[in-house]
């Protein structure tokens, strides 16, 4: 199963976002994976150098969630 599915999968079971905001630090992330759609509305995962993955998912009707994943979702 490729990681978007992965994470997607994970996002469906957790509860609330780790925070609700498009921190500035985003962008200095390793793209796992990254999407824009058509009508705006974009969903990425991004690792870090201390090793924490985030997927960030941008749309109308929840605005900016950010969620730090669980590493073995990632594996």
């Amino acid at each position: 199963m490729e990681i978007r599915e992965k994470v997607l999968r994970w996002l469906e079971t957790c509860p609330e976002p780790t925070l609700r905001f498009k921190p500035a630090w985003w962008e200095r992330g390793e793209v796992i994976y990254e999407n824009i759609y058509a009508d705006g509305q974009y969903f990425g995962v991004r690792r870090f150098k201390n090793g924490a993955v985030y997927a960030l998912v941008i749309n109308k009707v929840s605005g900016v969630s950010l969620f730090r994943v669980p590493e073995d979702i990632i594996k």
